[in-house]
């Protein structure tokens, strides 16, 4: 069944988040742990559009927004940043600029009528093309043309290309001294 991510759905969406992300970089379980509980912050919205495939537990995600949605992922960040260990601060605050950085480029792409898709991973074959489908489905709903999305090179790029997306825009981003290669995608519809 597919339903709307509600806050209670956040530690499974942080589990299944952690399992396919947390080997894009080297980190020690301390910073992992802070970050990818903070990537789900930081693309969770409260909306519709971000949505669950559950069948009695989440199985797979897609965390999205509107352009112009806001959230209170900075002041999460901030009041958390601050149990962490010194050397570990400086490497949370380097993958949010990161991050930031990422999602700046996005904005700069994006129509103000259109859907940010900032996270999407499915532990079940065909749940995340479920959840694009349903997603789409709300985006017409709302009379949204396009949804866009950035990746690196850690991630299977490739299958968004397979979802119909198309490249926009590749550059580098430098995360902990490795350079990534980055795409943005977008999906007219």
């Amino acid at each position: 069944m597919i339903k709307r991510c509600e806050a209670t759905d956040l530690k499974a969406v942080e589990k299944i988040t952690r399992y396919y992300f947390a080997k894009e970089v080297k980190m020690d379980l301390e910073l992992e742990q802070f970050i990818y509980h903070f990537l789900v912050q930081y693309y969770f919205y409260n909306n519709d559009l971000s949505i669950v495939l559950n069948d009695d537990e989440v199985k797979a995600f897609i965390l999205a927004n509107m352009k112009n949605e806001k959230n209170d992922y900075l002041n999460i960040f901030k009041s958390t940043v601050k149990a962490l260990s010194p050397s570990n601060i400086k490497l949370a605050y380097e993958y949010l600029d990161y991050i930031e950085y990422n999602h700046k480029r996005v904005l700069d792409h994006m129509e103000d009528n259109s859907i940010y898709l900032g996270l999407i991973a499915s532990m079940v074959h065909h749940g995340g093309i479920d959840l694009l489908a349903s997603l789409k489905e709300l985006a017409r709903k709302r009379n949204v043309h396009s949804i866009y999305l950035w990746t690196d090179e850690t991630c299977n790029y490739h299958y968004y290309e397979i979802l119909g997306f198309k490249l926009i825009d590749n550059y580098e981003t430098k995360l902990y001294d490795v350079t990534l290669k980055t795409f943005i995608y977008q999906i007219e519809l």
